[in-house]
């Protein structure tokens, strides 16, 4: 409850961390905080129609610091 930001970063490589939401993303909804997560993903989709956190790719980790 104290964080301002949640994390919900997955190694895309694994196909099915494409299209699972985990629990991470429950609980920032359920808390009212924000989640930073992984973009091309289906917890990405549901961000992104919520505004409820940040789309990043994981994969660029200076264009991650720059947001």
């Amino acid at each position: 409850m104290k964080a301002d930001l949640l994390f919900a970063t997955r190694d895309l490589a694994v196909p099915i961390n494409k299209y699972i939401y985990g629990s991470k993303f429950l609980e920032a909804l359920m808390c009212s905080k924000s989640i930073l997560v992984n973009k091309g993903t289906s917890t990405a989709v549901k961000v992104f129609q919520e505004n409820c956190g940040l789309i990043v790719d994981a994969n660029n980790v200076e264009g991650t610091k720059r947001q």
